[in-house]
């Protein structure tokens, strides 16, 4: 570490590392600063004719820290006057520069530690991180092939059960249609049979009324023929003494079946 002091209108003292920077200044007032990878630190002390107690804002990293503290009186603008104890004052504030520096560089191991094992977190979380599965890799196209068997033996048992099913159905519909035209027939059978039942009923129904009118014919008839009779017997009574009734014989000689000779003999008989 090394420390440079240089004055112009003003004091300002710095020291710088390999590690990071630190910087002591005075203007119008006093400012130490330093700054370690990426953070920085200060310090600083002004005056304005009063004092206060030091304040401290640390930090590491990304972050900063500021020691700052009156101590100085200015006796005009721009102007600093620094005491007896000028060297102890430097002396206690680089003591407590260095253990401050020491401090940081603790946090900073810390923080290296801490971010290395984020990120060896983050890398174990993400997606592209990849693991080992390929004792996983059997397992899977087991169970991959034991599923598609089964896949495989469940289609052909359900492809078998429908292939039953149509089957039954088939025989079903075929006995369904041999009875039906079973029926059709027994039903044309019916219809002829009581179609004959009709003819018959109607027969005897028309035969009666034939009869019916016959007999009434008949008795028509009847009637007219013994009208018919009352007048001859009439006519006869009327007549009877006048009249004679003249018989015809007819002789006929046969031999083998054939006329050979006739004779008529004609007689005359009273109707008395």
């Amino acid at each position: 570490m090394s420390i440079v002091a240089s004055r112009s209108g003003s004091r300002r003292y710095s020291s710088r590392s390999g590690v990071g920077s630190s910087g002591l200044s005075l203007s119008g007032g006093m400012q130490f600063s330093s700054g370690l990878g990426g953070g920085r630190s200060r310090m600083s002390v002004s005056s304005v004719g009063s004092s206060r107690a030091p304040s401290v804002y640390g930090g590491a990293g990304g972050y900063g820290t500021s020691i700052s503290q009156s101590t100085f009186p200015m006796d005009g603008p721009g102007q600093i006057t620094i005491g007896a104890n000028e060297k102890h004052t430097m002396q206690n504030l680089n003591d407590r520069l260095a253990t401050y520096l020491e401090k940081v560089r603790s946090l900073e191991a810390a923080n290296s530690k801490l971010e290395l094992q984020i990120k060896e977190f983050y890398e174990m979380r993400s997606p592209t991180h990849k693991k080992d599965l390929s004792g996983f890799y059997g397992t899977i196209t087991d169970i991959r092939n034991k599923i598609q068997a089964r896949s495989v033996e469940n289609s052909q048992m359900i492809l078998q059960v429908l292939q039953n099913q149509i089957t039954t159905s088939t025989t079903e519909v075929k006995t369904s249609q041999s009875q039906v035209t079973d029926l059709k027939r027994t039903f044309q059978s019916l219809e002829i049979e009581l179609h004959g039942l009709l003819t018959q009923c109607s027969s005897p129904v028309s035969t009666s009324r034939h009869v019916e009118t016959r007999q009434e014919v008949r008795k028509v008839i009847v009637v007219e023929k013994v009208q018919e009779v009352q007048q001859i017997q009439e006519v006869v009574e009327e007549y009877n003494p006048h009249m004679q009734k003249r018989v015809r014989v007819i002789v006929e000689e046969m031999v083998d079946g054939k006329v050979v000779s006739t004779s008529v003999d004609e007689k005359v008989q009273d109707m008395n």
